[in-house]
């Protein structure tokens, strides 16, 4: 069975978010773990692509904008943020690994701006996650055992 490409967005919300801040040890700990664990697995099951998809909490704290991919490394995050960024930006680091040691495809993306409070979900003016927010409330609404969000609209 060909299974490509898979999508990686891991982390913990809402109060675990929150308190990611007041146990640095417990974020870096859990964030790097679920990292690591799912390239892993993802190699071991066979998948011939990943998708690891970062957060723009990975960038330096003084970051010049717009920045460039090389710009990623030119300093430390954002102090209360910094264990969970520096773990989750490991996510490049194995990934890069991988694909020298074992020819493993996978990338990390960044998507920042996407979504922002104020974002409207029109499917003809809003950015992408707000119309795949809108499509799985809609899903809902409606029912849907599943929400399909690549392909035409």
């Amino acid at each position: 069975m060909k299974i490509s490409p898979v999508y990686s967005i891991q982390t913990k919300i809402g109060r675990e978010l929150l308190g990611k801040v007041g146990h640095p040890g417990k974020s870096f700990r859990d964030s790097i773990t679920m990292e690591i664990l799912s390239i892993e697995h993802a190699g071991l099951h066979k998948i011939e692509e990943l998708v690891a998809i970062g957060t723009v909490r990975t960038c330096p704290k003084y970051v010049p904008v717009p920045f460039k991919e090389e710009d990623l490394w030119k300093g430390y995050p954002e102090g209360t943020k910094a264990p969970y960024a520096s773990a989750e930006k490991m996510l490049l680091v194995q990934s890069q690994a991988y694909r020298a040691s074992y020819g493993f495809s996978s990338i990390f993306v960044i998507p920042v701006n996407l979504y922002r409070s104020g974002n409207n979900f029109d499917f003809e003016t809003s950015h992408v996650i707000s119309t795949r927010i809108r499509k799985c409330i809609e899903g809902n609404q409606r029912g849907d055992n599943k929400t399909v969000v690549w392909g035409e609209w």
